[in-house]
């Protein structure tokens, strides 16, 4: 009884003793747990570079594809398809953008009216243009070009064209002299109550005017003194 008392009690103290040994060895066969790497996402420029070259991959293929389709169909080899595909990409990539194309064209009508403007207005003196603002309204430009150097051509032409429709925009000989007599004339009108500008003769009396042999003179003299010819009570 002793002895199988000290036996069980032997490998117990056996088994307590042997259990820190294999609890080390299997913590030490038992790999340790490595963190989960860290995901860095990519920059953008990375994918735009990434995108561009499968697209530009893709488009290579399609490319090779039509250009094999074209030279099946219409009897062409394949690197004169390529060479016209070049040759079409060239131009493409030499054409600028729309927005640039619109600007430029902007630029020049601003620069072409202002060389138009200065041409209408030194023909325009030689011909007595009044008014430079409303002549370059209502001139038909359809006829006036501009060329790459800047030589303008057309605008005498318009000019005349402008001045058998609107003279009033012209002073001319003819109209000048025209100004003038009604100038002179205006100066010597005779006020109703007798008195005169510039000079003119003043009539007093009915058999002063009537004297006057000239008819259209006497006739105006008359109106302008009605008052000499009412009878008076």
């Amino acid at each position: 009884m002793a002895e199988n008392t000290a036996n069980t009690a032997a490998s117990t103290a056996a088994a307590t003793s042997t259990e820190p040994a294999a609890a080390q060895a299997s913590a030490a066969s038992t790999p340790a747990s490595t963190p989960a790497p860290v995901t860095t996402a990519p920059k953008a420029e990375d994918i735009a570079s990434a995108l561009l070259s499968a697209l530009e991959n893709r488009t290579q293929r399609v490319e090779r594809s039509v250009a094999k389709s074209f030279s099946e169909q219409y009897g062409l080899s394949e690197a004169e398809i390529g060479t016209i595909l070049a040759q079409a990409k060239a131009q493409k990539d030499a054409q600028l953008p729309e927005a640039a194309v619109a600007e430029i064209n902007k630029q020049t009508e601003r620069a072409n009216r202002k060389l138009i403007t200065a041409e209408v207005k030194a023909l325009g003196a030689d011909m007595g243009l009044v008014d430079l603002d409303t002549a370059m309204l209502l001139i038909k430009q359809d006829g006036i070009k501009v060329d790459d150097d800047g030589n303008v051509t057309g605008v005498k032409e318009a000019l005349e064209a402008l001045q058998q429709d609107k003279a009033f925009l012209f002073q001319t000989s003819a109209n000048q002299q025209q100004a003038a007599a009604q100038a002179a004339t205006a100066g010597s009108v005779k006020v109703s109550t007798g008195a005169s500008l510039a000079g003119a003769k003043v009539y007093t009396s009915k058999d002063d005017i009537m004297s006057i042999k000239d008819p259209v003179e006497r006739q105006r003299a008359i109106a302008e003194n009605i008052h000499l010819f009412r009878s008076q009570k």
